[in-house]
């Protein structure tokens, strides 16, 4: 693999740089989407608070992220390793961006599953990666869960 990648849309640079900065530090909205697995929402922009720009989805609730904040509409990115998953309902509350949910599939992909989770506040399925040992290997479907992710973790850009 190349030390130095470009991503091209329409026949412009969109970034060129590291797999690894493309990947954990895209440019743009099109880079983010691109590149990996990510999740994805869109929504409306709201005033930074804490430090972090922030989107409120559709159905009202807010996730917080870094990026601009000076559009009216959004879309942020996070990635499916960012996520964390429990059990126990009182976890993450030190996290910005905190929500119940159940469950939906589990797919193997190899060291890790692939856990798909429905998550009525956000109103579309998450897919979080966890590995295939430790305290969540045994995830089945139905288990309601607590998801939970840094506001460095999402990326947020102009919709």
């Amino acid at each position: 693999m190349s030390n130095r990648v470009a991503v091209m849309n329409a026949g412009r640079f969109e970034q060129v740089g590291s797999p690894r900065e493309l990947y954990h530090h895209p440019a743009t909205r099109f880079v983010a989407g691109f590149v990996g697995d990510t999740n994805q929402w869109t929504g409306e922009m709201l005033p930074p608070a804490r430090g972090s720009a922030a989107i409120r989805l559709p159905g009202g609730s807010v996730i917080e992220g870094t990026g601009p904040a000076e559009h009216s509409r959004g879309a942020c990115f996070v990635r499916p390793e960012a996520i964390a998953v429990a059990t126990a309902p009182d976890c993450f509350h030190d996290l910005p961006n905190r929500f119940r949910g159940r469950v939906s599939a589990v797919l193997f992909d190899g060291a890790n599953s692939a856990v798909m989770i429905e998550a009525p506040d956000l109103g579309a399925p998450l897919r979080a990666t966890l590995p295939q040992t430790g305290p969540m290997a045994g995830l089945g479907v139905g288990t309601p869960v607590v998801v939970g992710w840094t506001a460095d973790a999402t990326r947020i850009f102009p919709a």
